[in-house]
């Protein structure tokens, strides 16, 4: 009886120590994902996101380390091209072009694996700042925006090969502005916003991941 259960006891051990080895084979996740931003709410009272731009053309970068072969953690940054609104001629909406920076920590749930498909869900928190440009004659004046933010993201993942992975990304990205400056010929101010109203960034991209 003795020696059944040592056999036993040793036989999930070695089990449980392969599945772990097979989980936990690539330990890094690096990723790029480009994608375009539909902007959504206020900056601040009286003032939509929407009334400065389009949405953002954005380049996000991301690096997790594997806790489990379920859970990862990791930081991502992100960077925007700002489509402007407010410009009349072409020269001038090249130079209003604006852009919003974050900076975030992350978690990410791996939900599980259907034979290629390895769809995942990011959460994140952090630091987002925004900035709008606008140019009229040469003459350029500009709002920025700072404030903490939290996002929320659903990567459909498609194994290419043992390491590389892609597939298309759906996010969303809420805050809340905090602080607002104003820069103008002559003019230049710093102050908390006129109301802390919440804004959101909806976007859809294309996200592909080396593991190592």
């Amino acid at each position: 009886m003795r020696s059944a259960f040592i056999l036993v006891a040793t036989c999930i051990a070695v089990s449980a120590r392969t599945s772990t080895a097979r989980g936990d084979a690539t330990r890094v996740q690096t990723g790029a994902s480009l994608g375009y931003a539909f902007p959504a709410g206020a900056l601040e009272r009286g003032s939509k996101v929407s009334d400065v731009t389009y949405g953002l053309t954005e380049l996000r970068l991301d690096g997790a380390y594997r806790l489990s072969p379920t859970w990862l953690i990791g930081f991502a940054v992100g960077y925007g091209v700002a489509i402007p609104k407010l410009c009349a001629t072409s020269s001038d909406c090249v130079s209003s072009l604006g852009h919003d920076v974050t900076l975030g920590a992350l978690g990410r749930w791996r939900a599980g694996v259907w034979k290629t498909f390895e769809p995942s869900l990011d959460i994140e928190l952090g630091y987002e700042w925004f900035k709008a440009n606008a140019t009229d004659n040469g003459a350029t004046s500009s709002r920025a925006y700072r404030g903490w933010y939290a996002g929320l993201a659903a990567f459909g993942a498609f194994r290419l090969s043992r390491r590389f992975i892609l597939g298309p990304v759906l996010a969303t990205t809420g805050g809340i502005f905090q602080n607002a400056a104003f820069e103008a010929p002559g003019v230049s101010t710093s102050n908390g916003t006129d109301g802390a109203l919440p804004h959101l960034w909806l976007s859809l991209g294309v996200r592909a991941v080396a593991e190592w």
